[in-house]
């Protein structure tokens, strides 16, 4: 039901508010819809434009719409799984709400801010990291691609908000006083279930397979924060050697280090990341050096890539035997 074109919408979606308006609606109020506009999007993108003519076009036109397909993937997909998790994160938190009712709203308004404030986020973002979708191509930035993001971004707040606030209402009041109440109760029981299994499919991927896709998607993405395609690929390339070390089991990132840095709950380390990457973009454009201060964001951007992963490390399931086994010598 993905149209072939959207009001407004000309060479890239974020030209059109109504697309915008709805990826952000569908995203927070079903998952799996999300999903399914994500991939129809990307497929309706690669059968609409000719980007097969020649290796040149799939190199640059491909480059550049991947990127938008990316950017598109974090709002539709990442956002909403991020907002779900920090709303109950801080739900469990507040025990004193002993009601049922007077817990599903207040999840449903904390669903509601989250969610409009990291839309917001992805809108002063996506300014700058879609860049790369004209620089790839050779084409300068349009007015129009960014022109939604930065006048109509209290629309896309507001269809957010709305949209989590709905969701959360019909999930924590609606839905249990349903006839059908008992089946979504044993259906939600079982999602929670494969929730746990989801990441088993990633298990027979070698480190180094992981560590280069991820490698390649901070490339495109942050080749967006400057002119040259080579700082991009520069950020990419240290990205995808941290990522490695990270994921090396028995490693110093791993080991003692993962149980000590789990003891800080996640929300300060989070703001510890951000705060740091920000403090770094806004103090390298006093320095005298002219190649740092011109890359101040690039630089910024990668560094707070780097502390979450430092701070965020991989529960490596690999040490536990061991642990066990030196646990019951001691």
């Amino acid at each position: 039901f993905v149209p072939r074109s959207w009001p407004g919408a000309h060479d890239i979606y974020t030209e059109s508010l109504l697309f915008l308006a709805v990826a952000v609606s569908l995203g927070i109020v079903s998952g799996t819809l999300g999903v399914a506009l994500l991939l129809a999007n990307g497929v309706r993108e690669a059968l609409s434009r000719d980007v097969a003519s020649s290796l040149s076009a799939v190199t640059h036109v491909g480059a550049g719409q991947l990127v938008a397909w990316l950017l598109l993937g974090v709002l539709v997909v990442v956002l909403p799984q991020f907002t779900h998790l920090v709303t109950e994160a801080a739900i469990t938190r507040l025990r004193f709400l002993k009601r049922t009712d007077a817990r599903a709203v207040v999840r449903s308004l904390l669903l509601a801010v989250v969610y409009a404030a990291v839309v917001l986020v992805w809108c002063l973002a996506a300014t700058v990291l879609l860049q790369p979708v004209f620089t790839w191509s050779g084409r300068p930035p349009s007015v129009e691609s960014v022109a939604v993001l930065s006048g109509s971004w209290k629309w896309l707040l507001a269809a957010a908000a709305g949209a989590a606030l709905a969701r959360g209402l019909v999930e924590g009041v609606v839905a249990p006083r349903a006839w059908l109440s008992p089946h979504v109760a044993a259906l939600t029981r079982e999602r929670h279930e494969a929730m746990g299994r989801a990441g088993a499919v990633w298990d027979g991927v070698p480190d180094v397979a992981r560590s280069a896709l991820a490698g390649s998607g901070v490339g495109l993405l942050l080749s967006g924060l400057s002119h040259r395609f080579t700082d991009g690929l520069a950020a990419g390339a240290f990205f995808f050697l941290l990522s490695f070390v990270a994921r090396r089991p028995r490693g110093w990132l791993t080991g003692r280090w993962s149980d000590l840095v789990r003891i800080v709950p996640g929300a300060i380390r989070v703001g510890l990341a951000l705060g740091l990457g920000y403090l770094v973009s806004e103090r390298m454009p006093t320095l005298a050096l002219s190649w740092v201060a011109e890359r101040s964001a690039l630089i910024g951007a990668t560094l707070t890539l780097a502390l979450f992963v430092l701070l965020f490390p991989a529960d490596d399931e690999r040490l536990r035997p061991s642990r066990a086994r030196s646990s019951r010598r001691t």
